[in-house]
């Protein structure tokens, strides 16, 4: 998680040559629902997105060559191959190199399907057939709407996450920021989430990549106001207020949720002990 926040501290930086940007889109990362939950428990969401944003560091910027792309496209190729639904990564990388360079943007695109596929095929060959059945075959299951209704909310309502949809928001309807690769990444990760978590045994962790991209483009959007905030000399009151307020935000939002929780799972206990006292 901690390296997820530095990629996109470096990411934010080369984009905008703007330091407190960068900062503040790597720390505002880990004030997000549900980073600080998910981001904890070791599963191999985080490794994913780990790989996914190195690749979009190494694929993405100036100076694209072969040993770079070549870095991305593996680290992109492993993220996919750790959790099979980490795509837009990289068809932002060869969406980016497609208005430079569309020689580079269809080999690397060639590059990347043929070895996709190749591994594929020998990890299906060694396993008899036991890998396609693993992660093709077994987790299809009936889509359904009552998970999107009940987990998305979260992603878009806690505090930490409102506030940086709203500066991001801001920032583009006032033009601090474009509507370029970086906002196209937050739309097609949003549109991922949304349709992933309807399959039963999903969570909110499938929303952690919409995170990465919504905390760059934040990351963008915030680098123009603390421009304007360093004038003044308050640059650091802003970032740390900002900070603090988001965290213990969150925090008391957390609590609530799980004491409410505990509480209602502490009342069934007691009714089903009552009922089993009256039965007995």
């Amino acid at each position: 998680t901690a390296g997820i926040s530095c990629f996109i501290y470096l990411i934010v930086r080369r984009e905008t040559g703007n330091r407190w940007g960068a900062v503040m889109g790597g720390v505002g990362y880990l004030t997000l629902y549900p980073v600080y939950i998910w981001g904890s428990l070791h599963r191999v969401d985080s490794l994913t997105l780990l790989l996914a944003a190195g690749g979009l560091y190494f694929g993405t910027g100036d100076n694209l060559g072969r040993r770079r792309l070549g870095v991305s496209s593996l680290l992109l190729l492993m993220s996919l191959f750790t959790k099979q639904n980490s795509v837009m990564a990289f068809a932002i990388v060869v969406f980016s190199l497609w208005g430079r360079d569309k020689k580079k943007a269809a080999l690397m695109a060639g590059g990347y399907s043929l070895a996709a596929i190749s591994v594929l095929g020998l990890l299906i060959l060694l396993s008899h057939g036991g890998y396609y059945y693993c992660t093709v075959t077994s987790p299809v299951a009936p889509f359904e709407l009552d998970r999107i209704l009940s987990l998305t909310p979260a992603a878009f309502t806690r505090p930490a996450n409102v506030f940086m949809f709203s500066v991001v928001i801001t920032g583009y309807v006032a033009s601090w920021i474009r509507f370029d690769r970086w906002g196209l990444y937050l739309l097609l990760t949003m549109l991922l989430g949304l349709f992933t978590i309807g399959k039963p045994g999903s969570g909110a962790n499938y929303f952690l990549e919409m995170m990465v991209a919504l905390s760059i483009t934040f990351g963008m959007a915030a680098g123009r106001v603390m421009e304007n905030a360093r004038e003044g000399g308050w640059a650091w009151i802003v970032m740390l207020v900002f900070l603090v307020a988001a965290m213990t935000a969150n925090n008391i939002v957390t609590k609530r949720k799980t004491i409410s929780a505990l509480e209602r799972r502490s009342e069934e206990h007691t009714s089903e002990l009552q009922s089993h006292s009256f039965i007995s």
